[in-house]
């Protein structure tokens, strides 16, 4: 009986993703793989000017450009509204005032926490259906066949990848090596995979595994985003796994892609999604071009993360402008804390919970940066200044697999941590920071 039912499961499976694959490629990207100059300039041009006129009729635009004394009839290049810039700060107290009028029916997208306080963007059902010829494409330019065999390693939060791959004939399984108990019964999912896909760190939790070359021999493809990854680290990938490693790199800000890595080295900007460039200290401004996009973001500097954009062709032979992606130079951040939690004994014997949310600020008094992070504790009987002195000694010297923070060294006497331990149901599982969690895109 359970046969059968399993059975007709995966007959119904079988028909929806046959459906989904005759829905979805009827889309295409507005640029083919390779566009002259003159194309991407084109569609850039008359992308902005429709976001423009969108924007013009939300309060938090239109009070910006009088402001700003902006002329929107004279703005024909992002050039023109140098003068503009939206912050991370906007986007949380402005949401609202910032949603395209053309919004009916969205939903709420939360940020991870990873990189600071959560901001959340509002997605519409066009933008999904939008984003996928885009981030196909982009998982295609990396290096994807319509027939791999893919293991994805992903955010829970991270839905445009459901819209992405849907019509793909994927085997994917939900990956959660946060569970240490089953990670030999976790790994074995990795076998007769093509391509693994995921970030950084259960990446590098995997590359330790003793039996990894023989499990992954037939990955020929690491795929990564969402967490820097240092020149050593990525070696450990490609001599772990044997593979060819390359990278994604997107936001939840921007809902899809920004750029992808070639195969010389270089990230490659997702020209027809995004309008990427760079300020005066190398940080990242970022554009979307989604005329449909719930949230509208227009010079918007929130990513905190530097990019140097090369003047030159690359060498691989793309005409999509590239840019080498330095990372985010912020000293603390919740990647950090969440790495710190990772990699320490008190998460490891389930005494902490995965997830926290943490605030940073300044004691005027003292001095000093003050970082309150929330936990959720497991075991009430556990020593809480034990655990804040091993979070503490992680987050600035590093342990195991997380190397010492360059950025921290020597600004010991400049932090000050403040822990409170609370019960899991305290801590809000879908605004909060937390580890990165697997799940079946199936």
């Amino acid at each position: 009986m359970n046969a059968t039912i399993l059975k007709a499961i995966e007959n119904v499976a079988k028909k929806i993703r046959k459906l989904t694959s005759c829905v979805t490629s009827k889309f295409r990207p507005p640029l083919s793989t390779n566009p002259s100059p003159e194309e991407i300039t084109n569609f850039q041009r008359n992308a902005l000017r429709q976001i423009l006129e969108k924007a013009s009729k939300t309060s938090f635009y239109s009070k910006k450009f009088r402001t700003l004394g902006t002329n929107l009839q004279e703005v024909y290049d992002i050039k023109n509204l140098e003068n503009l810039l939206v912050t991370g700060d906007d986007l949380r107290l402005h949401r609202a005032s910032m949603r395209n009028p053309s919004a009916f029916f969205y939903f709420v997208q939360p940020t991870s926490g990873t990189g600071g306080r959560p901001l959340e963007v509002d997605v519409t059902l066009k933008q999904m259906i939008n984003v996928y010829p885009i981030e196909e494409r982009t998982f295609r330019l990396l290096g994807m066949h319509p027939k791999d065999s893919l293991l994805f390693i992903l955010h829970r939060g991270a839905p445009s990848y459901y819209m992405a791959l849907a019509s793909l004939p994927l085997t994917s399984h939900n990956m959660d090596i946060a569970d240490y108990k089953d990670l030999n019964e976790q790994i074995a999912k990795m076998r007769g995979k093509d391509i693994v896909v995921g970030y950084p760190t259960p990446l590098l939790r995997l590359a330790q595994h003793p039996k990894i070359q023989e499990i992954a021999k037939d990955v020929r493809l690491v795929i990564y985003g969402g967490e820097p990854l240092s020149k050593e680290g990525r070696k450990i990938l490609e001599e772990s796994f044997d593979a060819e490693v390359r990278s994604y790199y997107g936001s939840v800000e921007v809902f899809g892609p920004i750029g992808w890595t070639c195969s010389e080295g270089r990230f490659h900007m997702v020209s027809d999604y995004v309008l990427l460039q760079q300020d005066e200290n190398n940080n990242a401004i970022i554009t979307c071009l989604d005329k449909d996009r719930g949230t509208i973001l227009i010079r918007y500097a929130g990513l905190k993360d530097k990019v140097w954009i090369y003047d030159d062709k690359c060498p691989c032979g793309s005409n999509f402008p590239s840019f080498e992606l330095k990372g985010s130079f912020r000293h603390l951040d919740g990647l950090r804390i969440a790495d710190a939690i990772y990699n320490s004994d008190a998460f490891k014997n389930r005494i902490i919970g995965p997830y926290f949310d943490f605030t940073m600020g300044i004691d005027p008094e003292r001095g000093k940066r003050v970082v309150k992070i929330k936990l959720e504790k497991l075991k009430e009987e556990a020593n809480d200044d034990r655990i804040a002195f091993e979070l503490t000694n992680i987050i600035i010297h590093g342990s195991g697999e997380l190397p010492p923070s360059k950025p921290l060294q020597g600004l010991e006497g400049m932090l000050e941590f403040e822990f409170e331990f609370v019960s899991p149901k305290q801590v809000d599982k879908m605004k909060a920071g937390g580890l990165r969690r697997g799940f079946d895109v199936n």
